[in-house]
């Protein structure tokens, strides 16, 4: 049903529009927009006089606040500062050498060579605006900041007290004879308690830069928690030394019998024990600090079976 062989392809079919339908008579092209055929049938409206144009800058004047003369020195000085910039390099060409003994690096008075700055005055600046933004973090918080006078019930409580920077605040509290009372201290920062007496025990809670003296005995422990900077001296005996969450405690066995003090430490650091050397000839106190690295081994054993044993870690020389 095909063409014959050897004749030639017929032409591809060609796509051709529909002629367009004629105009209807009697009506041409729609009107332009705006024209007499918009709606309204009015065109364009009239440009704007001069006195309604003369008006509108007189209003706006006004409205800036600033006179024709004002305006004028404003453009000037606009203009003058474009010319300046559209000349380049050749700006520099009026700039005038400094001679050498106009350099004021070059002739310093011979009082003002060597002269150390005083900064103390912007240290204590410093020191009373972070006070006042830890004051402001804490009131945030809705924590109370109101400085409580020590009272004395079951223990001495003694909480937000602060000093500053270049001098702790310096307290003492009485001997309490037989009564053995409690020290807690609690946010307390740059703050130095003195004790006189016996006491139970020692509790130092959320503190910066807090020492504690006792010149007695402590009967129970030392504890320190989530702490920084905390000096702890035991001038009589203290069995236990407590340390949780701190950094850079130094802990002061002076007396004969707190040398014989146990110190159990978690999650801290830097913490060393000073204590009275047992040489009557020395003079200066032994000072050493607690590891903070460990071994631990597995090790089988017949009877328990296995169990880890951990050992300080030593550096060998």
């Amino acid at each position: 049903g095909g063409p014959p062989a050897g004749a030639p392809p017929p032409p591809p079919p060609t796509c051709v529009a529909p002629p367009a339908p004629p105009a209807p008579a009697g009506k041409g092209a729609p009107p332009p927009p705006g024209g007499k055929g918009a709606k309204g049938g009015k065109g364009a409206p009239p440009p704007p006089s001069l006195e309604g144009l003369n008006a509108f800058m007189a209003k706006k004047t006004a409205a800036d606040g600033k006179t024709a003369e004002q305006r004028k020195e404003e453009n000037a000085a606009r203009a003058a500062l474009f010319a300046d910039l559209n000349k380049g390099t050749d700006i520099t060409k009026a700039l005038k050498k400094v001679d050498r003994s106009q350099m004021m690096h070059k002739n310093r008075k011979e009082e003002d060579l060597g002269k150390v700055t005083d900064f103390t005055e912007l240290e204590r600046k410093k020191a009373a605006r972070q006070e006042e933004l830890e004051r402001k973090r804490l009131e945030k918080e809705g924590k109370k900041d109101e400085k409580k006078e020590p009272v004395f019930e079951l223990a001495w409580r003694i909480e937000n007290q602060a000093g500053t920077r270049f001098e702790k605040k310096h307290e003492k509290l009485p001997d309490a004879g037989a009564a053995l009372p409690c020290v807690v201290i609690e946010n307390c920062q740059n703050y130095l308690l003195e004790v006189k007496g016996d006491v139970k025990y020692v509790r130092i809670n959320h503190c910066k830069n807090v020492g504690v003296m006792c010149h007695g005995n402590i009967i129970n422990h030392v504890t320190a928690y989530d702490s920084t900077k905390i000096e702890v001296q035991a001038s009589g005996s203290c069995p236990t030394a407590i340390v949780d969450q701190c950094n850079e405690l130094m802990l002061y066995a002076m007396g004969d019998e707190a040398r014989n003090v146990d110190i159990v430490s978690h999650a801290s650091n830097c913490i060393n024990v000073t204590f009275k050397d047992e040489d009557p000839s020395a003079t200066d106190p032994v000072e050493m600090p607690l590891p903070e690295q460990y071994v631990t081994k597995i090790v089988a054993t017949p009877e328990d079976g296995y169990k880890l044993v951990t050992c300080t870690m030593e550096h060998a020389g």
